[in-house]
C-alpha cells in the first residue's frame, strides 16, 4: 500500500510539474548566432509559444548556429547532421535534447553503436549543457537524467543488444551519436522504434565510407544536394551538412590543429576529418581519393573531348552477394558505369551486350576468370560476323609484355627515371596488379594536369564523365580508392587479393573498379573462335 501511495505521489508531482511548464509564457529562448571572422555574431532570439516560433527580445537561455535552426523550425522524423570535426553538431543536438526535455517533457533515448559503459555515452555532454545553461528542474543521476516534469533521458549501446531498442516506449527523441558506425542491423531495428506523435530521430555523424550502412541510408541519396546547398529536406528527412566554418564558436585550439593538419595530411584525409567528406581510402591505397576526385569531368576541365575506340567491359559475377558491373569508355573518357545484382552470369552478358550494341561499342572485354570462362561462346557468338573485338580478361594470369619496361613512380619512394626502370615481369605479381598500377599512373597524371597545371598527353589521362556515370560515381570512388597494395614476398608490386579484402577490410568484390581496370587496357581479339570439340561446363 505504501509503495502504491508513493508511486501515486510521484506521478502527481510529475503531472503538476508538467502543467507548470506548459503554463509558462513560452519555452526556453534560443539565441541564434552566425560566424563572423573569428567572432560569433548574435543575430536574434526566438522561443516557441503555443507551438509557434516567434522572435523575442528576452535574453536567451541556450544558443544555436543559424545554419542549424531548420531543426527547430522545420523538424522531420529523421534529422541528420553530417560534417567534420569542430562543427558543433553534437553540442547543438545535446542542447536541443535537454531543451525539449525541459520545455516539452520529451523523453530521449541516446544511442551509440558501441557503449561499454555510461562514460562512453553522451551523458557527460548533456550534463555539461544543463549546467552551462543553468537549466532548472533536472536531476543528473549516474546512469540517466531526469526532469521534474517526468522527462527521462537514457543511454544505450546498440551493438550488444540491437533488439533491446524495440521495447523503448514513450520516447519522443532518439539521438544516434557517431552514427557512421551504426550497423545495418542497428539501423533496421532502430528506425521503426519511434511511435510517438511529434517524435524526432536525430543522428550526428562524420561520414565514414560511402559504402557504410549509415551512408547508404541517410547520406548517399542526398549527397549532391548537400554539396551544392548544404541542406536537403523532404517530408521525412532533414539533412544538414555542417562544418567548422559554420560554427560561430569554433575554438582557437582546434583552429591551430586544423591548420597543422592542412599542411601535413593528404587532401582526402583532411577533407574527411575537417570537411566531413567520405573516407573512401585505406592505408597504402593504390589510387588516392584526391586523384580520383581530380579525374571527375577532367576532360571538361582540360578541354578535350571523348574520341577514339568505344570499349566496353563486363564483370559477370554469378548469383551471390557480389555485384555485376559494366562500363564503357571512348578514348580516355569513361562514359558509362553501372552495377546490379539480379540474375546470373549469362543474364549479365545479355544485358551488357544489349547496352554495348546500343552505344556502338567497337571492343567488348569480359572477365573470363572463374565463372567467366564458360561465357566465351555466348560472347563471341553474339558478335559473330562483326568487326567488334572480343577479349577475355584474367587478372590472375602472367603480366602483359613481360620484357617491356615500366617506370615506377614516387609512391614507391624512388625516382621515375634511370635505374628505376624494371621489366614488367620483375615489377608486378600478375596481370591484375600490373593493370591497376597503370590505372594509378593515369589517375596520377590526371591529378597533375587538373590540380597542378602540368601538361600530359590526354591519351595518358583518365576522365570520369559525371553525367554518364551518374549515381554510381560515389560507389565507384569507394571501390577504386579502397584497394591497397600488399607487399609481395618477391618484392613485386601486388594488389590485395579479394579474399583478404573480404576478411581484413570487410569489402565485397569491387566489381566496378575491376571493370575500370579492364576498360583502360587495349583489348586483343580472341584468337580461337572455333568451338569444335569445346565442352561447356554443365552448370552453365
Amino acid at each position: 500500500m505504501a509503495k502504491n501511495r508513493k508511486e501515486a505521489i510521484e506521478r502527481l508531482a510529475r503531472l503538476e510539474a508538467m502543467l507548470r511548464y506548459k503554463a509558462r509564457e513560452g519555452g526556453l529562448v534560443y539565441g541564434v548566432y552566425a560566424p563572423d571572422g573569428l567572432q560569433a555574431r548574435h543575430l536574434y532570439n526566438m522561443r516557441k509559444v503555443n507551438g509557434e516560433w516567434v522572435y523575442t527580445s528576452d535574453p536567451h537561455d541556450i544558443t544555436i548556429a543559424e545554419c542549424l535552426t531548420p531543426i527547430l523550425l522545420r523538424p522531420k522524423r529523421f534529422v541528420i547532421l553530417v560534417g567534420g570535426r569542430g562543427s558543433g553538431k553534437s553540442l547543438t543536438v545535446g542542447g536541443i535534447v535537454d531543451a525539449d526535455a525541459h520545455d516539452e517533457a520529451a523523453s530521449a533515448m541516446c544511442l551509440r553503436e558501441f557503449q561499454a559503459s555510461i562514460k562512453d555515452s553522451v551523458h557527460p555532454l548533456l550534463a555539461n549543457r544543463i549546467e552551462e545553461y543553468g537549466l532548472d528542474g533536472f536531476e543528473i543521476l549516474e546512469k540517466e537524467i531526469r526532469h521534474e516534469n517526468g522527462a527521462i533521458i537514457r543511454f544505450k549501446g546498440m551493438a550488444r543488444d540491437p533488439d533491446g531498442v524495440k521495447s523503448a516506449f514513450g520516447f519522443k527523441r532518439f539521438w544516434g551519436e557517431e552514427a557512421q558506425t551504426f550497423s545495418e542491423e542497428s539501423i533496421r531495428k532502430l528506425t521503426p522504434t519511434m511511435r510517438e506523435k511529434g517524435g524526432m530521430m536525430l543522428f550526428t555523424a562524420n561520414p565514414g565510407s560511402s559504402e557504410d550502412p549509415f551512408s547508404k541510408r541517410f547520406i548517399n541519396p542526398f549527397w549532391e544536394d548537400l554539396l551544392r546547398d548544404g541542406i536537403y529536406e523532404d517530408d521525412l528527412h532533414l539533412v544538414i551538412r555542417v562544418n567548422w566554418s559554420d560554427n560561430p564558436w569554433f575554438p582557437p585550439e582546434l583552429r591551430a590543429e586544423m591548420e597543422f593538419d592542412r599542411k601535413t595530411l593528404s587532401r582526402a584525409l583532411f577533407d574527411h576529418v575537417w570537411e566531413g567528406h567520405f573516407n573512401d581510402s585505406v592505408p597504402d591505397a593504390i589510387i588516392p581519393a584526391e586523384w580520383f576526385d581530380a579525374a571527375i569531368d577532367a576532360h571538361l576541365h582540360l578541354g578535350f573531348k571523348p574520341s577514339g575506340m568505344r570499349i566496353a567491359a563486363l564483370d559477370p559475377a554469378d548469383v551471390g552477394t557480389d555485384n555485376k558491373a559494366y562500363g564503357e569508355r571512348q578514348g580516355p573518357v569513361v562514359t558509362h558505369m553501372s552495377e546490379w545484382y539480379e540474375g546470373d552470369a549469362n543474364d549479365a552478358v545479355d544485358r551488357a551486350i544489349g547496352e554495348a550494341k546500343i552505344h556502338g561499342v567497337e571492343a567488348f572485354v569480359w572477365d573470363r576468370a572463374g565463372l567467366g570462362a564458360g561465357l566465351r561462346r555466348q560472347v563471341t557468338e553474339a558478335y559473330a560476323g562483326t568487326n567488334v573485338i572480343v577479349d577475355g580478361y584474367n587478372a590472375g594470369e602472367g603480366v602483359k609484355d613481360p620484357d617491356g619496361l615500366v617506370e615506377l613512380d614516387h609512391w614507391l619512394n624512388n625516382k621515375t627515371e634511370g635505374d628505376n626502370l624494371l621489366k614488367n615481369v620483375d615489377a608486378f605479381a600478375n596481370r591484375g596488379s600490373q593493370d591497376i598500377y597503370l590505372l594509378r599512373r593515369r589517375f596520377e597524371k590526371t591529378y597533375e594536369a587538373v590540380v597542378k597545371g602540368i601538361y600530359h598527353n590526354p591519351e595518358e589521362l583518365i576522365s570520369l564523365d559525371k553525367a554518364g556515370i551518374g549515381e554510381h560515381m560515389q560507389k565507384l570512388r569507394a571501390e577504386v580508392c579502397r584497394i591497397p597494395r600488399v607487399y609481395n614476398t618477391n618484392g613485386k608490386f601486388a594488389r590485395m587479393p579479394k579474399p583478404q579484402m573480404r576478411t581484413k577490410l570487410k569489402m565485397k568484390s569491387p566489381g566496378m573498379a575491376d571493370v575500370l581496370c579492364m576498360l583502360m587496357q587495349p583489348p586483343e581479339r580472341v584468337k580461337n573462335d572455333d568451338y569444335h570439340g569445346y565442352n561447356v561446363p554443365s552448370n552453365y
